[in-house]
């Protein structure tokens, strides 16, 4: 399966970050998990009747995972390709796209809650998995609902 990311950075006037191996990132084999979309539900309830009434109902904000590896020639590349990538996702906005064996999505994202692993056997490597967590808008700019 291909898989492949960009993150637009319009918000840090650059172009957009491509999350592809030729770059140092490789988005992890289960490591895309777009998010459960929820109804926002507003009801009328009265002390004396049982039940409610619907009153309104949308979608509401998704958050959805997305697990990088970032691999470089030294400890000081990978932590420069980290950084850019930590830095793409702390803007208040960006746009994600992805795409999954040819089919393609993309979201409106807002900034990212992140981990990332730096376990001794990873950092001698020269890699390390980075983690997170964002908000995105339940229906896509692009791509299948």
């Amino acid at each position: 399966m291909a898989i492949s990311c960009t993150i637009s950075r319009t918000l840090l006037a650059l172009g957009d970050l491509e999350l592809v191996g030729a770059n140092g990132y490789e988005i992890m084999s289960d490591g895309i998990d777009p998010g459960e979309v929820i109804q926002r539900q507003e009801w009328a309830k009265s002390p004396f009747v049982h039940g409610g009434a619907l009153m309104s109902s949308v979608d509401d904000i998704a958050t959805g995972t997305l697990d990088v590896e970032v691999f470089g020639s030294s400890r000081a590349d990978i932590q420069t390709k980290v950084t850019t990538l930590i830095t793409a996702f702390k803007q208040l906005y960006y746009v994600i796209d992805f795409d999954l064996d040819g089919t393609s999505w993309s979201w409106l994202g807002y900034r990212a809650n992140r981990s990332m692993d730096a376990n001794f056997p990873f950092y001698l490597g020269n890699l390390t998995v980075c983690h997170f967590h964002f908000a995105r808008q339940p229906t896509p700019q692009a791509g299948p609902i």
